[in-house]
């Protein structure tokens, strides 16, 4: 995967996904809060992946028709 990190949405599911790296073996999964999870490296802690699950219900009331911005995403502990 190329450098950086990926958008995805599924409507049907109703699941926005923010990529840094495929999800594989070398990843564990943490639910952190309010259908929000995250993929760490097993190895490094380092964070590749943010899941936000029922993602439109979040922006339902909100003006707001894109999300304008960029990332440098990092779990806070």
């Amino acid at each position: 995967m190329a450098k950086g990190m990926k958008l995805y949405y599924d409507a049907e599911a109703d699941i926005l996904y923010f990529k840094k790296k495929k999800t594989s073996k070398t990843q564990i999964s943490r639910e952190v809060g309010n259908d929000l999870i995250v993929r760490l490296n097993k190895k490094s802690g380092k964070l590749e992946a943010v899941t936000i699950l029922n993602f439109t219900r979040r922006f339902r009331n909100s003006r707001a028709k894109a999300l304008p911005f960029s990332a440098d995403l990092h779990l806070v502990k």
